[in-house]
């Protein structure tokens, strides 16, 4: 299921990429590289953690110290 997500996902990008006129100088697009299922992997158990542990603003998943319980860090 991954598989078919990344070889989806890739083609997306392409598609876009190649059909998205006038491109801008500084836009996401042209900074785009292909996924692979690792990064497939991790989007999805990123997704079940923020299903699982609950935070009261979005912006709160992306500090370390609030997304696991007890204020657990991978740096500490």
């Amino acid at each position: 299921m991954a598989g078919l997500i990344v070889y989806e996902t890739n083609r997306y990008a392409e598609n876009k990429c190649n059909h998205s006129n006038p491109r801008r100088r500084y836009t996401r697009i042209n900074k785009w590289e292909p996924t692979n299922i690792e990064e497939i992997h991790v989007f999805i158990a990123l997704l079940i953690l923020q299903g699982i542990i609950k935070q009261p603003d979005l912006q709160m998943y992306t500090v370390a110290k609030n997304v696991l319980p007890g204020g657990y860090s991978p740096n500490d």
